[in-house]
């Protein structure tokens, strides 16, 4: 039986990979200053650690037994 992978995990990871890649492959193709590229990239990991903490937040709030939370209702 395979194990599922929780979105807190996969949706960040796959989020980090992506901006990976396309940093490598941006990066030397741009003529930004360091300055602006340091600073896209520490928006990059915020943008993700928000994403973590949003899916981490509604899968330990699922997981209690609170119900999936206001958006959920109709």
């Amino acid at each position: 039986m395979r194990r599922k992978i929780r979105k807190s995990v996969m949706m960040p990871s796959v989020l980090a990979a992506y901006s990976a890649i396309m940093y490598v492959w941006l990066i030397p193709q741009t003529d930004a200053s360091p300055t602006r590229i340091f600073w896209t990239i520490v928006v990059n990991v915020l943008i993700i650690a928000a994403l973590w903490w949003v899916y981490w937040y509604k899968e330990k709030r699922e997981s209690s037994g609170k119900g999936p939370g206001p958006e959920g209702k109709v």
